[in-house]
């Protein structure tokens, strides 16, 4: 690291097309109100990723309502696996030719909200127990089972929404095209996590508004 430090010089790029923040942001506003389809495609990443990033907060109240004993190691590791699944389902979609990657979203976001659904569903349908500890409950099981193909839309989500990026936006303005959506959502879904974390049932229906 020292030798690093004292005989490598810092690359700061070309200075011909450096650019000041402002400059930047100026941009990215121009183009996004002047292509409708960069609109909606940065709303569409910026809330899917704020219900991907309530789940994550909230799967564990959502599957434990009564501080049941549940294997988390293991669900975390399920729900890797069901991403990779997603991913692999995702490029065998895009191989494809006569699919269009905003024909099937329409159907990854629908599922993916249904899923979020869920603890309200099971909530109504499912009679609730309200003994302390144990093993995950049916309604839990259900859950788990609709938050595992849920983690499957997620893998299906990133490769395909990176398609449709290079497809729509410019790649010049890209990243500061897609922070002037993620900024705002992250301080959004930030602040409703801290306010609504003991109401999970709550948080997941606005993730699930949020995947549609």
């Amino acid at each position: 690291m020292a030798i690093i430090l004292s005989s490598w010089s810092e690359n700061y790029g070309d200075a011909s097309e450096n650019k000041n923040l402002l400059t930047q942001f100026r941009g990215a506003a121009v183009a996004i109100a002047s292509d409708e389809k960069i609109a909606l495609l940065g709303a569409i990443q910026s809330l899917f990723e704020g219900s991907m990033y309530t789940f994550v907060f909230l799967w564990t109240p959502a599957l434990s309502p009564n501080e049941e004993e549940i294997p988390h190691g293991f669900i975390f590791a399920t729900f890797m696996l069901s991403s990779m699944l997603g991913s692999s389902i995702a490029s065998r979609l895009m191989a494809r030719s006569h699919l269009k990657v905003e024909g099937y979203m329409q159907i990854v976001f629908s599922i993916s909200a249904v899923t979020l659904l869920l603890p309200i569903i099971t909530n109504f349908l499912v009679p609730s127990s309200n003994v302390k500890g144990g093993s995950i409950s049916f309604s839990g099981s259900i859950q788990l089972f609709g938050f595992c193909i849920f983690e499957a839309c997620v893998g299906i989500f990133w490769p395909s929404i990176m398609k449709m990026r290079s497809q729509y936006i410019p790649e010049e303005a890209r990243s500061t095209i897609m922070n002037f959506f993620r900024e705002r959502f992250s301080y959004h879904n930030h602040v409703w996590d801290v306010l609504d974390f003991p109401f999970h049932g709550s948080s997941l229906t606005e993730a699930a508004d949020g995947g549609l």
